[in-house]
């Protein structure tokens, strides 16, 4: 008898580690597994919290990069039309493609302001006059 009774206890032991019985859900395995696996990881998730907490670092690094760029970009794109439109002004010739240069970075500087949301201000003017005479220069077919 003693035996039945060590066999259906051994059983029972076995099952309870494959089927769960109760409504309750209550799993001393799983529970001891996870214990297990959250003591053996604690190490590797305290790195990984560093190491994400680096990450958004380097990433507003990268962003406050990236707008210092931006900013001396459209620096020197102003200062390159103001010295154009001033050669215009002094009545030098230039070549078809350097006023097509000055429409290209002008569209580029309009895309940099757009994105920090900036005015633009005296360059308007002197791009104006830049393209009234390039359109002179077009109509009179004289570069």
């Amino acid at each position: 008898m003693e035996e039945y009774v060590a066999l259906i206890v051994t059983a029972i032991g076995v099952l309870s580690v494959f089927v769960e019985v109760s409504k309750i859900k209550l799993n001393p395995w799983k529970m001891l597994f996870e214990f297990i696996g959250k003591s053996l990881n604690r190490d590797v998730k305290k790195e990984l919290d560093s190491i994400k907490g680096l990450i958004k670092c380097q990433g507003e690094s990268i962003r406050e990069i990236e707008m210092m760029v931006d900013m001396n970009e459209i620096k020197r794109i102003r200062a390159e039309i103001f010295a154009f439109a001033d050669s215009c002004k002094m009545g030098e010739k230039h070549t078809e493609e350097a006023f097509l240069h000055i429409i290209d970075i002008h569209e580029d500087y309009e895309e940099l302001i757009e994105k920090y949301n900036m005015t633009n201000g005296r360059i308007t003017l002197d791009y104006d006059y830049v393209m009234k005479v390039y359109q002179d220069c077009v109509k009179k077919g004289v570069f």
